[in-house]
């Protein structure tokens, strides 16, 4: 009897660099082709949310642009560039990231939120 193997690299996650935060294909299916993203950081439980936001929301006054992200999305990754994002979280949650090698967490999107969700708190993927 065959025992079927999972292929783990369907499941959403993110790598984090020094400049970037990097989420893998399954990750951004989640995302409906965003304008831009926002961040939010929850010190507490360890985690990092990443909600999608349309032009509409913006011009429409719901989302300051303040507190926008921009985020590239090429045919297998997504991409969002800020380095003071991330120096960010290597100071608050104790991350050491580089330009050459990221730190890589499991992602989860949360269905009622209708955003994704990194959870720092878990550890790091192999």
């Amino acid at each position: 009897m065959y025992e079927w193997v999972k292929n783990e690299s369907r499941n959403p996650y993110v790598t984090i660099y020094s400049s970037n935060i990097t989420l893998n294909r399954s990750a951004i299916e989640f995302l409906d082709n965003p304008w831009h993203v926002m961040l939010g950081v929850d010190k507490k439980s360890k985690q990092v949310a990443i909600r999608p936001v349309t032009q509409k929301e913006v011009s429409d006054g719901y989302v300051a642009k303040e507190e926008l992200y921009r985020i590239s999305i090429g045919r297998s990754y997504g991409r969002i560039a800020n380095r003071s994002f991330c120096a960010m979280l290597e100071e608050v949650f104790g991350l050491t990231l580089t330009a050459e090698s990221g730190q890589k967490f499991p992602l989860r999107y949360d269905e009622r939120e209708k955003i994704l969700v990194i959870d720092l708190g878990k550890g790091e993927i192999e």
